[in-house]
């Protein structure tokens, strides 16, 4: 079968992406023009000490990843780590560009009502669904969307 495409996202480290680099800016408007969709992940290890909103403005990732595992203490006073204090900040920013956030490694309720109240377009972790072979898919689709629906239907 012929794959569109714009089904394929490229998830790409920021880290992998050196400071400043042109070529690899290039690379990935190519890409893009061909259909594929990039998402900028791993934004904690931004390289060469480049600004985040510069980096967006240089790549123009179609979303961002973000790795979940501080925001158990996002939110709670006198528990808020620079983990935590980072990830508010980049979802500020995200949500500033129009650019949508992806919160990976939701395992609790706490972690998805954080997801939720820092504006993250979509989730995903092993409070969803753990990983499983392709062939799995079709049979598991239908009970991950009815998962997702009593999820997100619940107030955070």
């Amino acid at each position: 079968l012929p794959l569109d495409p714009a089904r394929v996202r490229l998830e790409i480290p920021a880290a992998a992406l050196p400071a400043g680099d042109r070529v690899a800016a290039g690379n990935l408007a190519t890409l893009r023009e061909a259909g594929l969709r990039i998402a900028l992940g791993d934004l904690a290890g931004t390289p060469g000490g480049e600004c985040l909103p510069a980096m967006l403005e240089r790549l123009r990732p179609d979303l961002l990843t973000l790795d979940t595992r501080a925001l158990d203490a996002a939110g709670q006073p006198g528990r808020e780590d620079t983990a935590a204090a980072h990830l508010m900040a980049t979802c500020e920013l995200a949500a500033q560009l129009s650019l949508p956030v992806c919160a990976k490694g939701i395992e609790t309720r706490g972690q998805l009502a954080e997801a939720r109240r820092l504006g993250c377009a979509s989730v995903q972790g092993y409070l969803l669904a753990q990983p499983f072979p392709v062939h799995w898919l079709a049979p598991a689709h239908a009970a991950i969307r009815a998962r997702v629906r009593e999820l997100l239907a619940q107030p955070p």
